[in-house]
């Protein structure tokens, strides 16, 4: 056995990019994701176009919005966003969070969110991490996102794309 708990009592959140060509390369990682834990609920954080990509997707079991303010934003009201989504994701009790997100504002979100398990690429939000990837110049993005499944020990198929 791999040491995971692969029950129901599993919360995983990922939370992707509003960049399309991303998220349609984030299918491989949902795959394995859904492999290595079947019973699991995982809900999937994007915004935009990127979110209508994954609406057909057998891996996601929710879709969770980030709420972000329209126009130009100041920091304070780019805070008080970010406190408002960690409070209500915290009320989802998850335990673990793939940031496939490279940002502050991500990673800052699953802290505040008391994700305990919070593992992502290397990048602007890697101080929040408790598990972070380095990102090898060349690697493609979809080899990047499986191996936040490899850092933990997880097996991971072919990478193939399925879209």
């Amino acid at each position: 056995m791999d040491g995971f708990d692969h029950g129901e009592s599993q919360r995983i959140l990922v939370i992707c990019t509003k960049y399309i060509g991303d998220t349609v390369l984030a299918i491989p990682f949902l795959r394995n994701l859904r492999r290595a834990f079947p019973e699991a609920a995982i809900d999937v954080c994007a915004e935009g176009g990127a979110r209508q990509v994954l609406a057909e997707c057998p891996y996601v079991d929710r879709f969770v919005t980030w709420q972000r303010p329209a126009g130009k934003r100041s920091l304070a009201s780019s805070l008080a966003s970010i406190r408002s989504q960690a409070a209500w994701l915290a009320s989802r009790r998850y335990s673990r969070v793939y940031l496939l997100k490279r940002s502050l504002s991500a990673g800052l979100m699953a802290v505040l969110a008391g994700i305990p398990k919070r593992i992502g690429l290397a990048g602007d939000g890697r101080f929040f991490h408790t598990h972070t990837v380095k990102v090898p110049q060349g690697r493609h993005q979809a080899s990047r996102y499986l191996d936040l499944l490899r850092v933990e020990g997880i097996s991971v198929d072919d990478g193939r794309a399925e879209n």
